[in-house]
């Protein structure tokens, strides 16, 4: 199942947080936009992003959004979810992150985090490309090593897989899933919540 439907699955009738609101490739407009999706299933949803000028025009079109840092934010608001798809990848300072995130989480919230797989196949081709840039990304991820990051930060996983994504055409996916060991998929998707030591 690829990244927006497990995301979207997540978020159905619930009260939602997404990190990076505003998105990149697929901001606002886009078809796949992630917020636009998260807006329709979610019983309430609030966004935060760095990037002001997406913000301002996000608010002017009526979304409940909000300029933050996702390293240290405070909306003296709790959600069910939290959603941060492809942010942790960017950031310099994860823990900081983590613990915004666990202020904003009811008792039985969750987190989801989305972000590319290093070891997958369009990660390793694109590190062979004589056109490849990586300016972006502050941190690389595999599922192991985002799960050293989750339990040293004190969160207990609740799952953690690899899936297809959605910026890939329908028939890569089939062909993905069909040919390609399931390691090597593009995203990983983690459902975490804070370690209450139970």
């Amino acid at each position: 199942m690829p990244r927006l439907d497990k995301i979207t699955r997540c978020c159905q009738e619930k009260r939602v947080l997404d990190i990076g609101c505003y998105g990149d490739r697929t901001s606002y407009g886009h078809p796949l936009w992630l917020h636009g999706h998260i807006s329709d299933v979610a019983s309430d949803v609030v966004g935060i992003d760095i990037n002001e000028a997406g913000v301002n025009e996000l608010q002017k079109n009526g979304f409940d959004v909000h300029h933050e840092d996702a390293e240290d934010f405070d909306l003296e608001q709790t959600f069910e979810v939290v959603i941060a798809a492809e942010v942790i990848e960017h950031l310099t300072n994860p823990s900081g992150f983590l613990n915004s995130v666990e202020d904003h989480l009811t008792e039985e919230g969750v987190l989801v985090i989305t972000t590319p797989n290093l070891h997958s196949l369009f990660t390793l081709g694109a590190y062979l490309s004589p056109f490849y840039s990586e300016e972006e990304h502050s941190i690389g991820f595999t599922p192991s090593i985002l799960k050293n990051l989750l339990t040293r930060c004190g969160w207990a996983i609740d799952s953690l897989e690899l899936v297809t994504h959605e910026d890939i055409p329908r028939l890569g996916n089939k062909i993905a899933n069909t040919l390609v060991p399931r390691r090597l998929n593009f995203t990983i998707f983690c459902v975490a919540r804070p370690d209450d030591g139970s």
